[in-house]
């Protein structure tokens, strides 16, 4: 049995991550907006399926220091990672589904924010 593996066909190499084994997407600073126009922020508190939640991580800036900002920009092309410790835990919303998701409701934003 021979194991064969995908080669990438304009460098002619293995590709060694995701990110190259698929279409690198332009990245570009986002702004993620609730349904109702609000800017989207860290730390903001939120209504999620009808539970009380908040917003853990915003990710829309392919420049941002943050890893894990980074990570989900180039997997997703950025979005919003709520936590809802009494249902979900942690959902993730790609930036190009916000839009279907009318159980994400602004409640209210932290001083500062």
């Amino acid at each position: 049995m021979t194991l064969q593996l995908p080669i990438d066909t304009v460098t002619r190499e293995v590709p060694t991550s995701t990110e190259s084994r698929y279409p690198t997407r332009v990245m570009q600073r986002l702004t993620l907006r609730y349904r109702t126009g609000e800017e989207i922020r860290k730390g903001d508190r939120v209504r999620f399926h009808g539970n009380p939640a908040a917003v853990e991580l915003v990710s829309f800036d392919p420049s941002d220091p943050n890893p894990e900002v980074v990570w989900h920009m180039k997997e997703f092309g950025g979005g919003v990672l709520i936590s809802d410790p009494m249902v979900s835990g942690r959902t993730f919303i790609p930036h190009d589904q916000l839009d279907e998701y009318e159980d994400l409701e602004f409640v209210s934003r932290e001083q500062g924010n």
